[in-house]
């Protein structure tokens, strides 16, 4: 239907002339024109079709990796162009790169109001001939996101997929086996793991003002999550059990406001703690293990908060104490 549009007074107008107009000697050489610009449009141009604005149109294809983030990939131990659209590994970070551009030229495009299209033909309609065509096709409209929107992806992703791989790391190694100094010094040395991390925290370091998490902070964090998730596994109903889920949820939170813990915050399937840990078949330390890591935690955890409140009232009492020195002199 699009085409006869386009078609129809490209060819009636050569052949028929206008009214009142007499250029009949000319209509033969007009369709000629006619005729070479349409071949020259569907054959000349068979590798890249109509002629758009750059930005206006983005192959549907194309859509998994302009909707795309940098996300370490445990199976091949890179990172990777991961796919919000699909939510799946799509191969090489460049194709991530290449997405990024395409969805720069669109967003510059559409800053004058102007719409993207899915669709070669309509773009062509809609920038050349009639723009009423987004409101008749508005099912070929894409939402492209924005830069901020999926870095901000990244980096939820990049949060809950580190502190995954200390965890597995933690496994795979046998670290909750040994006694809290030990593995601290092994973890902390430990090539392997810090290679894995440095990779996975430089996915969020092009974000301005974040501040990346220490490998200690890791460690803490990753405890408690393997404590939380033996509990929710476990699927005690206890009220001594659930204070402590909820005393572990929220020490994980302080530390890491922005981790996706369990599956019904995901926002694409497998991305959170939860799910990655059940599809990893992990099956974690002893309940008694990760509750002896926990508790040296949290005992360190609160002789720093009643250290950092001491030093508070003792800070007020000097100023008091200054302040009322200060009135006296006067």
């Amino acid at each position: 239907a699009i085409a006869g549009m386009i078609l129809h007074p490209l060819l009636y107008y050569p052949m028929h002339g206008l009214a009142g107009i007499h250029w009949g000697y000319f209509s033969g050489t007009a369709l000629a024109a006619v005729s070479a610009a349409l071949v020259y449009v569907y054959y000349g141009r068979e590798d890249t079709g109509l002629p758009v604005p750059c930005g206006s149109f983005i192959e549907p294809s194309d859509m998994k990796i302009v909707d795309s983030v940098l996300r370490y990939n445990r199976v091949s131990g890179e990172v990777e162009t991961y796919s919000l659209d699909g939510g799946e590994f799509l191969g090489s970070s460049d194709r991530c790169l290449v997405g990024r551009n395409i969805a720069s030229a669109s967003r510059s495009y559409a800053r004058s109001g102007k719409v993207v299209f899915d669709d070669r033909l309509l773009a062509f309609v809609y920038n050349f001939w009639d723009q009423n065509a987004k409101s008749r096709y508005p099912e070929h409209i894409l939402n492209i996101k924005s830069k901020k929107e999926l870095q901000k992806r990244q980096d939820l992703m990049a949060l809950t997929d580190v502190s995954i791989a200390v965890i597995l790391h933690d496994e795979k190694c046998g670290t909750y086996q040994h006694d809290d100094s030990a593995s601290a010094a092994n973890r902390s040395s430990d090539g392997e793991l810090m290679k894995i991390v440095t990779t996975i925290n430089k996915l969020s370091s092009s974000n301005r003002g974040r501040k990346q998490l220490s490998f200690k902070n890791l460690e803490e964090v990753s405890v408690a999550i393997q404590l939380l998730m033996i509990l929710n596994q476990s699927k005690q109903d206890h009220p001594a059990t659930d204070a402590l889920s909820i005393a572990l949820e929220k020490f994980i939170r302080k530390r890491c406001p922005e981790i996706t813990l369990f599956t019904s915050e995901e926002l694409n399937d497998g991305e959170s703690v939860e799910s990655q840990l059940r599809i990893a078949n992990w099956k974690g330390p002893e309940p008694s293990h990760a509750m002896h890591r926990w508790k040296h935690i949290y005992g360190n955890e609160v002789h720093r908060t009643w250290k950092n409140r001491a030093l508070v009232v003792a800070t007020g009492v000097i100023l008091t104490v200054a302040g009322s020195i200060l009135r006296g002199n006067k």
